[in-house]
C-alpha cells in the first residue's frame, strides 16, 4: 500500500513538473495569458469587463500561426452597423468577409471589437472598450507591440482617428477609410467650430503612418481633404486615396482591403 501510494505521489509530481515545463517552453507567461490553443484560421470569440459591463469581440488567428513568435495585429473597428451585443455582425463584411475569404493565407491576427449601441455607449467607454481588448489580445496571442494597426470605416474610422489621436505611441499606423469625422469628439472639445481639430491632429499624427481612403462623392471627404492636407504641410507620413464616383458605400471599403498594394504597404509598417 506504501508503494502504491509513493508511486501515486511521484507520478502527480511528475505530471506538474511537465506541465510547468510545456507552459515555459510554448512561450507564455504563467499567470498572464490565456491557457487556451487557439485553432489556426479561425475566428475566437471572447468577452471582456470594462467598467463593471461584460463585452465580447473577436479575434481572428492566422493559419500559420504559432506560439514561439510574435504576430503582427490589425485592430478593425466597424461601422454603425457593427454595434450591438450579439458579438458577431462586426466581423461579417469590410475586414471580416475579406479576412474569411483569405483565412488561409491572411497573415495577420485581427482584432474585431463590438462597440455598443446602448447606454453604456460614450467616446471614453469606446476608448477603453477597445484598449482593453487590444491589451488582452496582445498578450494572449503573442501580439507584436511594434506592429499593431488600426484601421476602421465609417463611424468606426472616427473612432480610429480618436484611438490614435490619444494613444499615437501604439499604433503602427492608421488607416482611416470613408470617415464620419467629428472635430469636437475627437480633440474632447465639445462644439468645436469644424475643421479646428486638423492641425491638432496632424501634430499628434505627424511621425505615424497614415493612409486615407475616400469616394470622391461622400459627403464628408472635405475632412479626409483636409486632415491629408494638414499632414503634408508639417512633414507627415500620409497617402491620401480618393476614389472616383463613389459616396459613403460599401465598395470603397470592400476594394481598400482587398487591395495587394494596400496590404503590402500595411503590413511594411513598424513603429
Amino acid at each position: 500500500m506504501t508503494r502504491t501510494r509513493s508511486a501515486l505521489v511521484l507520478l502527480c509530481l511528475l505530471v506538474a513538473a511537465y506541465f510547468v515545463l510545456f507552459r515555459r517552453f510554448d512561450g507564455r507567461a504563467l499567470g498572464k495569458a490565456d491557457t487556451t490553443l487557439p485553432e489556426p484560421g479561425t475566428f475566437v470569440k471572447r468577452s471582456i469587463s470594462v467598467n463593471g459591463t461584460r463585452y465580447l469581440y473577436q479575434v481572428f488567428i492566422p493559419r500559420a500561426y504559432k506560439t514561439g513568435q510574435r504576430w503582427p495585429v490589425v485592430v478593425f473597428i466597424d461601422g454603425s452597423s457593427g454595434r450591438g451585443n450579439d458579438g458577431e455582425r462586426m466581423t461579417t463584411s469590410a475586414l471580416g468577409a475579406i479576412v474569411r475569404a483569405r483565412a488561409s493565407t491572411y497573415p495577420a491576427i485581427v482584432l474585431f471589437p463590438q462597440l455598443p449601441n446602448d447606454e453604456t455607449f460614450t467616446r471614453a467607454n469606446a476608448m477603453a472598450i477597445c484598449l482593453a481588448e487590444l491589451d488582452a489580445t496582445v498578450r494572449n496571442y503573442n501580439g507584436d507591440p511594434k506592429r499593431i494597426y488600426l484601421t476602421g470605416i465609417s463611424f468606426g474610422g472616427s473612432i480610429a482617428y480618436q484611438l490614435a489621436y490619444e494613444n499615437p505611441e501604439r499604433f503602427a499606423a492608421l488607416i482611416p477609410i470613408a470617415s464620419v469625422y467629428d472635430d469636437g469628439a475627437i480633440i474632447g472639445i465639445p462644439n468645436a467650430p469644424r475643421g479646428s481639430s486638423y492641425p491638432l491632429v496632424a501634430q499628434r499624427l505627424k511621425n505615424m503612418p497614415v493612409a486615407i481612403y475616400e469616394g470622391s462623392e461622400d459627403p464628408v471627404v472635405y475632412a479626409a481633404r483636409a486632415i491629408a492636407a494638414a499632414l503634408r504641410r508639417i512633414g507627415g507620413n500620409v497617402r491620401y486615396t480618393e476614389m472616383p464616383g463613389l459616396g459613403h458605400e460599401v465598395a470603397v471599403w470592400e476594394s481598400t482591403y482587398a487591395s495587394r498594394e494596400f496590404n503590402a504597404w500595411l503590413f511594411a509598417q513598424h513603429r
